[in-house]
């Protein structure tokens, strides 16, 4: 047995396993990350269910609880059409639809590279 070919596979399997590690980790922290995004906002909920709108204090921290305002944009467009009122609306490139009309390969030279993206899943799913 060749001693390069023996340190080539420890190297091999070392790197395997600190993969496996920092995917594990990854895992356990989207999970703990989901449990405490779930506590926050049942928190959250409590809170607004006891609190009035204002900022209320609670030694170093003040619960400010606000209850904004949005635009029925439904009603508006309901009330306002395009065809009457055509400087209220702005057009944009529909992508779903230059999908449908574009055969894949007429659209790679649009095509550029993003940052690689890591997805961790538990094995099986998809």
């Amino acid at each position: 047995m060749n001693t390069k070919t023996t340190k080539k596979q420890q190297d091999e399997t070392d790197r395997q396993l600190r993969i496996e590690q920092l995917v594990l980790e990854h895992a356990k922290t989207d999970a703990d990350i989901k449990a405490l995004t779930d506590r926050k906002a049942e928190l959250k909920a409590l809170i607004a269910d006891e609190l009035d709108e204002g900022k209320h204090p609670f030694g170093e921290y003040d619960a400010v609880v606000t209850c904004p305002m949005r635009l029925d944009t439904a009603a508006l467009a309901k009330d306002y059409p395009i065809t009457q009122h055509p400087n209220l609306y702005k057009a944009s490139l529909d992508t779903a639809e230059v999908k449908k009309r574009f055969a894949p390969a007429a659209l790679d030279e649009y095509r550029s590279p993003g940052a690689k993206v890591v997805t961790i899943r538990e094995a099986g799913q998809r």
